[in-house]
């Protein structure tokens, strides 16, 4: 992974512009922005399964037993 090794001098140029952007926006972008963060978690949360078991219906499913065994102290 690469990462920019920016200046000081460059990230607040960059915090200033980014403050200036928001503070610019019109209530109507706001509450559209709201919209879609609301819209977002509302689908994330419906992919998420009812806490029903999964794989019950699976013959011979047993856990992993060294995930299951605690660690021994020596």
């Amino acid at each position: 992974m690469r990462q920019r090794q920016l200046s000081e001098e460059v990230r607040a140029r960059i915090s200033q512009a980014m403050k200036e952007f928001h503070r610019n926006r019109t209530e109507t972008q706001k509450q559209k922005t709201r919209e879609k963060q609301s819209q977002s978690m509302k689908n994330h949360w419906d992919s998420i399964p009812d806490g029903q078991p999964i794989n019950t219906g699976i013959k011979g499913s047993k856990p992993c037993k060294k995930a299951v065994q605690p660690i021994k102290n020596q």
